[in-house]
C-alpha cells in the first residue's frame, strides 16, 4: 500500500488560484515560484496553528489532509484519520443532513455554512462541531477535485443551548400551567408577562392586565403594606417573604392574594435582569380563617354566658339572662332577639325577655300575647322540637302564609328560631331577626344557636329550681318559727348556733343572746351533771332525751324534756339538733297525779275494795283492790278481757249483773249496785268517764276490797310508766319531724311525696332526678353533721390524734388522684410534688381533711377549665404545701374571719357551703402544731400555704 502524507497540495491549487485571479500575469517564472513558495508556507503555518480542526477531503468522502489541532478537537491525530471515510465518524442521526451538504458541495459548487454534526471522539463519546466547507473544482475540466472544511468544536455551546431550551420550556409549561398567576416585571419593575392563569384567578387577560397593572389594583389600606415590604427590595437575592393583601377583581369585587417574588439577576454583570412575581388566591382561605374565628369567638361567648347563668344567685338571674341577649343579638349583627315562655297549657306566650338594637321598634307593646292559636305554621313546628330558619320569607311554604303576612306585618327580613327545650318538653323559644336587610344564617350559626337555646332553656330550669328551693327554705324557716316545741341547733364547738321563737319564748332571751353560747350554762345547777351525761350522749352518736331544770331570765322555773339527735357531715359528727318541750304544766299536772296516785293507793291498800277501769269497748283496762283475793285470781289475767268474759270465780248470775252495769255505765249513767259474793259483799260503782267534749271514752269501777291494794299499785305505777314512755315517744317523733324543717329534708319530703303520688306516671329518668336529689340531700346534711361533729371534739379537747410516719409526697399524690377522678373533673392542675426525703408524722384523718378542704374550696370557688396549682416541697424540720386556683377570690375582710365557725365572705353567697372548711382545717393543722397563711386578691385568685413540722 502507498503511503499516505499528510501534505496539503497548495501548488496546484495556488497556480490554478493564481491563473485564475490573474490571467494576464507576466511576470517571470523565477517570481512566480518565489511568491509560490512564500504563499504555500503562510498557507500551511496558518492550517496548523489555528484552533480549528482544518480537513480536506476528496469527494469520494476520504481524508486527505487533517491539521495537527485535530488532536485537540476530536482526540486522533492527523495520521490516524488520513485515508479513512470521514462519514464514518459521524453520528448516523447526523448523516443525512451531512451528505446533502456533501452532494450539495459537489454538484451545486456551493460553500455551506454553519452546518452542526456530532463526530466520534477517539474517547467513544461524541462531540459537536461546526462545519463550514468550501468545494475545489478543476478549472480546466470543471470537475470536483477536493473539499476543504472547517470545524470547530461548539459542544459546550450546544449542551448550554440545549439546557437553556429545556430550562425555558420547563419554566414555560410550569408558568402557564400552574394555577397560581406568574408576573414577570423588567428590573424597572415595568410589566412583561402574565402566565394564562391571570384570567381565571384576577378576571383580566395579559394585555388587559398589561394596561391596568400599577398600585390602583391594590386596595388602598394595604398599598403601605406592599411598600414597606421586602418584595420592593429588587437587589434581595432571597425569595421574598409572601405577603397577603387585597386585589381589584375584573368584576369589582376584592380578592386576597398571597404574593411572593425573587430578582434574576445576570450571570456576567451580576445585576438585576428581571422580577418574577407569583400571585395565588387565598380568598376561600381567608374566608375560613375569617369564619373559624367568628366561630371560635361564638364558641367562647356562649361559654362565658352558659359559665355565669349557672353561677349566678336567683336574684340576679334576670339580669344576667337579659344582658346574655343583647350580647348574642350584637355579636350576630341582628337586630332584635326575644325568648318567649308559654303559659296556659300554651294558649298564651309571654315575653320574658327583649333585646333590640338602636334605633329599631319594638314588635309588640304587649307582654303576654293570650288567646294565641296554638295550631299556627310556626307554633306546631317549634312545639315538635323543629328550629325555624329563614334566610328569606321567600323559603316559607305555601301552607304558612299566614305566618308570612304576620312576619311582612312586623317588617322582617330573615329570622331563625330555636325552641326551648326543658326535660324533653318545649318550654317556649328563642326568636332572633333583621328587620333591615336579609341574612344568610350559616350552618355554624345554626349550631351555635342551637347550644345557646339550650343554654338558655337550662337558665330556665335553673330558675326554677332556685325558685322552689327558696320557696322550700322559706316555708321551713316558717315551720321553724311557728312550731310550738323550742328548737335549738348545738354545734360540735358546743355553741347554740340556731334558737327558735318558740325557745326563746320559753327561755326569756332574745336569739341573739342565746346564739353564741354554750346550752350547759343554762341548765339549773341540780341537774348540771345529769345534762352533761346526756350531752356526752349525743356527741357520743346517741339519740337520747334528758329531763331537766333550765334557768330563765326572769328566774322562774322551767322544767323541760330535751331530746338531742346527733348530725354528721362527711362522716364526722357536726353537732345536735334538739327539741325542747315545756314540762312545766305537765309537771305540775304529774304532781297532782301522783299526789292523786299515793292517795289511791293508800286508799286501795287500806281500805277492802277493788277498782276496775274498762274502755269503750267494755274491756277491762285496769282492775285492782283487795276483793280481788275472794275470788284467788290474779288481775293481770283480767286485763284485756271483756266484762261478760271474766274468768273469775262467780255465778254466771252475778257475771251478767256486773256486765250490765258496766253496759249501762258505758251509755252514760252513774250505776251503783251491792253485790253478795260468798260471805263478802261487795259495794261497786260503775262511773261513766268523759273526755273534754263530754263523750264517754271507758268506766271506772270502784269496789271495797282492800286484799288487792299492791296490785292497784303496781297497776297504777305500770300505768304512770306508760305514760312516761309515750312521752318520750312524743318527744323522739318531734326531734326526727324536726329534720324535716331543715332544707335537706324538706326537699327529701317533697321528693318522696312527688314519687309516691305521680311515681307511676313519670319516666325513669324523671324519677332518677328525684332520685338523685333525695341521695343529695343525704349527702349534704351527712357532710355538714360530720364537720360540726369534728369541730365539736376538737374545741372539747377529744378529737382523736394518732399520728404515724408517713410518706406526705405519696399520701397527697394519691389524694390528689382521687379528686381528679371525682370533683375535679372539669379544672386543670398543675402538679409540683418533690419525692419525701423524710417522714413526716402525722394522722391520716386529718391530713385528708386539710387537703380535701384546701382542694375542695380551690376547685368549687374557681371557673371550670381553669388551673389549680399544687406544689408540695420540703425544708428544714417542716414540709411546705401550696394550692392555689384561679378563682373568685376572698375580700379583705373576709380574710379576718376566715376561720370562724360558719362564716362566709360575702361574695360567695351563690356558691353552696358550709362556713366549716377552714375551720376544719386551722382545727386539724392546730393538733399537728402546723400553721397556715392565706393570701387572696379578689377575682384572681387565693393562695394557701401549709407549714407541717416532720421527723428527721
Amino acid at each position: 500500500m502507498k503511503k499516505t502524507t499528510n501534505s496539503l497540495h497548495v501548488s496546484t491549487y495556488s497556480q490554478h488560484k493564481e491563473i485564475a485571479i490573474n490571467p494576464l500575469s507576466h511576470k517571470p517564472d523565477s517570481i512566480f515560484q518565489d511568491d509560490l513558495h512564500e504563499s504555500q508556507h503562510r498557507y500551511r503555518f496558518l492550517a496548523e496553528n489555528i484552533s480549528d480542526m482544518l480537513v480536506v477531503m476528496n469527494f469520494t468522502g476520504k481524508y486527505t489532509y487533517i491539521s495537527p489541532s485535530s488532536k485537540a478537537v476530536v482526540g486522533y491525530a492527523p495520521e490516524e484519520l488520513i485515508g479513512k471515510y470521514g462519514f464514518d465518524f459521524i453520528h448516523p442521526d447526523d448523516l443525512p443532513n451531512t451528505t446533502a451538504a456533501f452532494i450539495k458541495a459537489r454538484e451545486k459548487q456551493e460553500l455551506y455554512d454553519n452546518l452542526l454534526v456530532r463526530f466520534r471522539h477517539k474517547q467513544g463519546h461524541y462531540v459537536w462541531l461546526e462545519g463550514r466547507g468550501q468545494p475545489y473544482f478543476s478549472e480546466e475540466t470543471g470537475e470536483p477535485l477536493e473539499l476543504i472544511v472547517s470545524l470547530r468544536d461548539v459542544t459546550r455551546q450546544v449542551e448550554a443551548e440545549r439546557a437553556l431550551r429545556e430550562s425555558e420550556q420547563r419554566y414555560r409549561l410550569l408558568a402557564e400551567n400552574t394555577i397560581d398567576v406568574v408576573i414577570a416585571l423588567s428590573s424597572d419593575s415595568q410589566y412583561l408577562y402574565a402566565s394564562p392563569s391571570c384570567k381565571k384567578v384576577l378576571g383580566y387577560t395579559s394585555e388587559e392586565l398589561k394596561t391596568l397593572w400599577g398600585p390602583e389594583l391594590i386596595h388602598s389600606d394595604d398599598v403601605k403594606l406592599i411598600a414597606n415590604s421586602k418584595l420592593s427590595n429588587r437587589d434581595s437575592h432571597d425569595a421574598h417573604e409572601p405577603i397577603f393583601t387585597r386585589f381589584l377583581h375584573k368584576k369589582g369585587h376584592y380578592i386576597w392574594l398571597e404574593i411572593g417574588g425573587q430578582s434574576v439577576f445576570s450571570d456576567t454583570t451580576g445585576k438585576v435582569e428581571s422580577i418574577i412575581i407569583t400571585l395565588r388566591d387565598v380568598t376561600a382561605r381567608k374566608m375560613a380563617e375569617e369564619k373559624l374565628q367568628s366561630r371560635y369567638a361564638f364558641e367562647r361567648l356562649v361559654g362565658g354566658i352558659s359559665s355565669k347563668l349557672l353561677r349566678v344567685s336567683f336574684d340576679a338571674i334576670d339580669g344576667e339572662m337579659r344582658q346574655a341577649l343583647a350580647t348574642i343579638g350584637q355579636f350576630l349583627g341582628v337586630e332584635r332577639c326575644y325568648i318567649y315562655t308559654y303559659t296556659d297549657k300554651g294558649k298564651s306566650i309571654i315575653r320574658n325577655f327583649e333585646w333590640r338594637s338602636e334605633g329599631i321598634a319594638s314588635l309588640d307593646r304587649n307582654r303576654t300575647i293570650a288567646n294565641r292559636p296554638i295550631e299556627s305554621w310556626a307554633d306546631i313546628r317549634t312545639k315538635n322540637g323543629e328550629i325555624i330558619r329563614l334566610d328569606t320569607l321567600a323559603d316559607l311554604p305555601e301552607e304558612a302564609k299566614a305566618f308570612r303576612a304576620l312576619l311582612e306585618k312586623a317588617v322582617i327580613q330573615s329570622m331563625v328560631q330555636f325552641p326551648l327545650l326543658v326535660e324533653q318538653e318545649v318550654i317556649g323559644f328563642i326568636t332572633i331577626e333583621t328587620v333591615t336587610r336579609q341574612k344568610a344564617w350559616s350552618e355554624d350559626d345554626i349550631v351555635l344557636l342551637r347550644i345557646v337555646a339550650e343554654v338558655f332553656a337550662n337558665a330556665f330550669k335553673h330558675q326554677d329550681a332556685e325558685r322552689e328551693l327558696k320557696e322550700q327554705r322559706d316555708f321551713a324557716q316558717l315551720v321553724m318559727d311557728n312550731m310550738g316545741q323550742g328548737l335549738a341547733v348545738s354545734w360540735k364547738g358546743n355553741d347554740l348556733g340556731y334558737t327558735n321563737p318558740a325557745l326563746t319564748k320559753l327561755m326569756g332571751y332574745s336569739a341573739e343572746e342565746l346564739n353564741g353560747n354554750s346550752p350547759l350554762g343554762y341548765a339549773h345547777p341540780d341537774y348540771l351533771q345529769k345534762v352533761q351525761e346526756v350531752r356526752q350522749q349525743w356527741f357520743n352518736g346517741k339519740t337520747a332525751t334528758v329531763e331537766c331544770k333550765l334557768l330563765t331570765k326572769d328566774e322562774t322555773d322551767s322544767y323541760v324534756s330535751i331530746t338531742g339527735t346527733p348530725f354528721y357531715n362527711k362522716g364526722e359528727l357536726a353537732g345536735v339538733v334538739a327539741v325542747v318541750t315545756d314540762l312545766t304544766e305537765r309537771r305540775k299536772a304529774e304532781e297532782a297525779l301522783r299526789n292523786s296516785e299515793q292517795l289511791l293507793r293508800t286508799v286501795v291498800s287500806n281500805v277492802p275494795m277493788t277498782l276496775f277501769a274498762f274502755d269503750i269497748n267494755g274491756k277491762l283496762t285496769f282492775v285492782d283492790g283487795k276483793g280481788l283475793s275472794y275470788f284467788n285470781i290474779d288481775p293481770k289475767m283480767l286485763v284485756g278481757q271483756n266484762a261478760q268474759s271474766l274468768q273469775m270465780n262467780i255465778s254466771k248470775c252475778l257475771l251478767d249483773k256486773f256486765t250490765g252495769s258496766v253496759t249501762r255505765a258505758l251509755h252514760g249513767e252513774i250505776v251503783q249496785s251491792v253485790t253478795k259474793m260468798g260471805d263478802r259483799y261487795f259495794e261497786g260503782v260503775y262511773t261513766p268517764v268523759r273526755d273534754t267534749e263530754g263523750r264517754v271514752t271507758g268506766v271506772i269501777c270502784v269496789s271495797f276490797d282492800v286484799t288487792e291494794r299492791v296490785t292497784g299499785e303496781k297497776e297504777l305505777t305500770k300505768n304512770l310508766q306508760l305514760e312516761r314512755e309515750l312521752s318520750q315517744q312524743k318527744s323522739l317523733f318531734i326531734t326526727t319531724a324536726s329534720h324535716e324543717f331543715r332544707t335537706p329534708l324538706t326537699i327529701i319530703n317533697s321528693s318522696a311525696q312527688l314519687l309516691e303520688n305521680y311515681g307511676h306516671k313519670w319516666t325513669d329518668e324523671r324519677k332518677q332526678e328525684l332520685y338523685q336529689r333525695i341521695y343529695l340531700s343525704v349527702v349534704n346534711m351527712t357532710e355538714l353533721l360530720d364537720d360540726v361533729l369534728l369541730l365539736n371534739k376538737a374545741d372539747a379537747g377529744k378529737l382523736e390524734f394518732n399520728p404515724v410516719e408517713m410518706d406526705f409526697s405519696q399520701f397527697c399524690a394519691t389524694m390528689l388522684e382521687e379528686i381528679q377522678l371525682g370533683i375535679g373533673t372539669k379544672h386543670q392542675f398543675d402538679l409540683q410534688i418533690e419525692p419525701a426525703p423524710v417522714l413526716l408524722q402525722g394522722d391520716s384523718k386529718l391530713l385528708r381533711q386539710i387537703i380535701s378542704n384546701l382542694l375542695t374550696n380551690a376547685i368549687k370557688y374557681s371557673a371550670e377549665g381553669s388551673t389549680v396549682h399544687f406544689r408540695l416541697g420540703y425544708e428544714t424540720n417542716q414540709v411546705n404545701v401550696e394550692i392555689e386556683d384561679e378563682g373568685i377570690g376572698i375580700p379583705p375582710e373576709g380574710l379576718k374571719h376566715l376561720f370562724d365557725v360558719f362564716y362566709r365572705a360575702k361574695n360567695v353567697s351563690s356558691i353552696e357551703g358550709t362556713g366549716l372548711g377552714m375551720t376544719i382545717v386551722k382545727k386539724c393543722l392546730d393538733t399537728h402544731k402546723g400553721r397556715i397563711e392565706v393570701a387572696s386578691e379578689l377575682n384572681k385568685g387565693t393562695l394557701c400555704r401549709v407549714w407541717l413540722p416532720v421527723v428527721d
